[in-house]
């Protein structure tokens, strides 16, 4: 294998979640749920004004982005190959406004805030500003903001204004130095995670995609946008790992638990059971499985930055319990802010028509 470049990769940090936060402070790429492309400062551009767009990931910098919060839940976006922010042009209100890299300021202009979308593991990114929320248009890839559905609208109807915050990863089990992965590369739900050696391809790749006022994470192979998920629900040792459509269950939920500076335990959410390595075997195939926590390689995985390129890179940062304390309050306040997202103009619905027709 080559040898692997090590690099700064913030995933969760130790400040403790709000219910108005949703999600840590770390590095991420903005995912679109209407393409699956991804922010991107266009043509890697560094100057005042350069455009955000979206594009096919690709792993450079221009397409990381740094959420920094504020302790009432706005955050701004740092542009990690800039060090610039995403700003709305002009500090404008109006719909269509576009948006652009500019230098760090304290305009409302360059402050957003995040609305889950309810029942999904998407977010509506809103600027403070304008109240509006970041859009994408299909044709042209560009991404400006536009006014919020009305309230007459179904909620992440428009998928057009619905976003996945995430890091995208792969694993690597320790025991064989093999990778997680889709058996066959299949994109079926039911198809089930094994062990494979490195490929570098899709099948291998995931998006950790943070759950709002928590630390659990949902882990999404990028090739079949299905979701990790314990085999029939059924939270026993040596249950299979497959993929399967999205729910809410907690059985599509995970947590991890550091081994190493590298390397973690990972386990679905409420489970005393980790994911393993079926008879701790080394052989291509073999199905990963809930087991038993022990302290045996093939339970611990070291996660890499995912580069399409084929240039692997540690996730250098551990990643951090950042809720657990937030509680029964998280689920109340949480529930308000799904309401909120529906308290929107009534103005909206013609203009998407028009726009996405």
């Amino acid at each position: 294998m080559k040898q692997l470049t090590i690099a700064l990769f913030l995933v969760f940090l130790t400040n403790s979640l709000t219910a108005q936060v949703f999600i840590s402070n770390g590095e991420y790429i903005i995912i679109s749920a209407q393409n699956e492309k991804v922010f991107d400062a266009a043509g890697g551009n560094k100057d005042n004004g350069t455009n955000i767009c979206v594009w096919d990931f690709n792993g450079q910098e221009n397409q990381k982005f740094i959420f920094e919060f504020a302790d009432n839940g706005e955050f701004v976006i740092n542009s990690k190959h800039s060090g610039k922010r995403i700003d709305v042009s002009q500090g404008s209100t109006q719909d269509l406004a576009n948006l652009q890299l500019w230098e760090m300021n304290t305009s409302p202009a360059q402050k957003f805030r995040l609305e889950p979308v309810e029942n999904t593991d998407m977010f509506m990114i809103v600027n403070v500003n304008s109240n509006k929320a970041i859009t994408l248009d299909p044709n042209s890839g560009n991404v400006f903001q536009l006014s919020k559905p009305s309230p007459n609208d179904k909620q992440g109807g428009n998928l057009n204004q619905c976003w996945r915050i995430a890091q995208r990863l792969t694993f690597q089990n320790d025991g064989s130095k093999k990778k997680l992965d889709v058996q066959g590369g299949l994109k079926t739900a039911g198809a089930k995670l094994q062990i494979y050696d490195n490929n570098n391809s899709k099948a291998q790749a995931y998006d950790l995609i943070p759950v709002a006022n928590s630390s659990d994470f949902y882990l999404r192979n990028i090739n079949s946008l299905k979701y990790l998920t314990v085999t029939n629900n059924n939270n026993a040792s040596g249950a299979v790992i497959e993929q399967n459509d999205f729910n809410i269950t907690a059985l599509q939920k995970f947590q991890t638990d550091k081994v190493s500076e590298y390397a973690y335990y990972i386990k679905p959410t409420g489970s005393s059971f980790v994911l393993g390595v079926q008879n701790n075997n080394n052989v291509n195939g073999t199905y990963v499985i809930l087991a038993d926590r022990q302290s045996t390689a093939s339970q611990h995985w070291t996660f890499y930055n995912y580069d399409p390129k084929g240039t692997s890179q540690h996730v250098k940062e551990e990643l951090k319990d950042a809720g657990k304390a937030v509680g029964s309050k998280v689920v109340e306040t949480g529930g308000k802010a799904v309401e909120k997202t529906k308290e929107i103009g009534n103005t909206a619905k013609d203009k998407l028509k028009k726009l996405f027709k």
